[in-house]
């Protein structure tokens, strides 16, 4: 029903932004962007793009989910305004926290790039890949914050996660890294059976 659902229950999967034209697929009932939804069949097939149930590439409006769009309010996930979903998108454009966070609000990403021999603009790539990801590397630590997305996760972890083999590693003059490596293996092997020379 429409009260038990959230303002994300109106996010679309593919580009995780608020639905524009919503369409549902007959077989699986999942819910999409029209321009994301035909995007994705064009590159990944006549398959649903979060079950791989068969679709259509002219699947149906979701014509309930745009009205209920139209009666429902959220938040706007910046600034905390309330605005109806249907014009979520519009704020946003406009909505100055929303920008500085999340940069302009873009129609959705080109499909992927099949062969992988082809370029990839830069814009597609920052639009792929600026969406916010968890570090697995926060998830996975006792003192990370298993909840912490970035929208630039190689940045993030760049900076929060940089490793130095020079830290870690007591150099030995003359040799090469494949012999250091190769002593420090044998030497935690040591260490961890008990082993002394």
């Amino acid at each position: 029903t429409l009260m038990n659902l959230s303002s994300e229950d109106y996010d679309c999967p593919i580009c995780q932004d608020v639905l524009k034209t919503p369409i549902r697929t007959r077989n699986c009932r999942h819910v999409f962007c029209k321009n994301c939804f035909r995007l994705a069949v064009r590159a990944q097939g006549p398959h649903c793009p979060l079950c791989r149930s068969p679709v259509s590439e002219t699947e149906k409006r979701a014509i309930d989910i745009q009205q209920q769009m139209r009666e429902r309010k959220g938040q706007c996930r910046a600034c905390g305004t309330t605005k109806f979903l249907s014009k979520m998108r519009v704020h946003y454009k406009s909505c100055r926290k929303y920008l500085e966070e999340y940069g302009t609000p873009l129609d959705p990403p080109p499909p992927p790039v099949t062969p992988t021999t082809q370029e990839v603009s830069r814009v597609s790539v920052d639009t792929i890949h600026m969406t916010g990801q968890v570090c697995p590397i926060c998830a996975a630590t006792v003192w990370g914050n298993a909840s912490y997305c970035s929208r630039n996760l190689i940045g993030h972890l760049a900076i929060r996660h940089y490793f130095s083999y020079d830290t870690y590693m007591v150099s030995n003059v003359g040799e090469d890294d494949y012999t250091q490596l190769c002593l420090a293996i044998q030497q935690s092997l040591r260490q961890g059976t008990g082993i002394t020379e």
